[in-house]
């Protein structure tokens, strides 16, 4: 199947999460998104509780990889608009090579590295197999990112055997315009899946790296796929 360009205008939603009108404008073959936020009685609020803008690509080439990703994502990325969740994107794995595809994707999409930040979760179970500065080293080398820019390792007993020596990183970019941007790519991406065969194989095989869980034994073969809401279990 041959890969095409998405207009992005053309799925981008005309109010953010707060209600905001959304504004687009065009500079040379990008996008500048942004909205005001204003209190009830429609004054606009200080600098201070004003969003960033987020400068993306005007056209963005659609492939099966991108597909793929966006399965990943709605396997271990956020996708909650509550509260203050809607200000980010988030994408949490135990796996550099996922982590670093994200990343890539951010890159695609204009983002700088130095703007992203990255929180580590490490379980253990009776003692920490490793010292902090020897796990933040591993993933900012396995990554390439900057260690100024991880936070502080947040460290959780574990419950069971079953743990990551190196904990699990969240990728974390912090703009709600860009969420936005991210929230239109990922939905539509979950409607073409579902009209064209090419397109739910390379999401599937995303939500499986990330959800899935392979049974090969004996004659028990079965793919299974985690899913906490009925609404991605009635998808999937």
């Amino acid at each position: 199947m041959k890969d095409k360009f998405v207009k992005i205008q053309d799925i981008m939603p005309s109010l953010s999460y707060t209600y905001e009108p959304l504004v687009i404008e065009k500079e040379n073959k990008s996008l500048r998104i942004y909205y005001i936020n204003r209190y009830q009685n429609n004054k606009i609020k200080s600098a201070k509780f004003q969003p960033k803008e987020a400068n993306i690509p005007e056209l963005f080439y659609f492939s099966t990889k991108i597909v793929e990703l966006m399965g990943l994502y709605q396997g271990d990325g956020q996708k909650s608009t509550n509260s203050k969740s809607y200000q980010a994107v988030r994408f949490s794995n135990s796996i550099p090579a996922l982590i670093k595809d994200c990343i890539k994707f951010l890159k695609l999409c204009n983002v700088n590295i130095k703007e992203l930040k990255l929180y580590l979760r490490v379980r253990f179970k009776d003692k920490k197999l490793h010292s902090e500065e020897e796990i933040i080293n591993y993933w900012s080398n396995a990554l390439n990112f900057p260690k100024e820019n991880i936070y502080k390792i947040q460290w959780v007993p574990a419950k069971t055997n079953k743990f990551y020596k190196f904990g699990t990183a969240t990728v974390i970019y912090g703009n709600s315009s860009f969420r936005l941007f991210f929230d239109a790519l990922f939905n539509y991406t979950k409607q073409e899946s579902i009209k064209k065969e090419e397109y739910a194989i390379s999401f599937l095989r995303g939500l499986i790296a990330a959800d899935g869980n392979v049974y090969w034994k004996n004659s028990n073969r079965e793919v299974g796929i985690a899913a906490k809401f009925q609404k991605d279990r009635d998808y999937c």
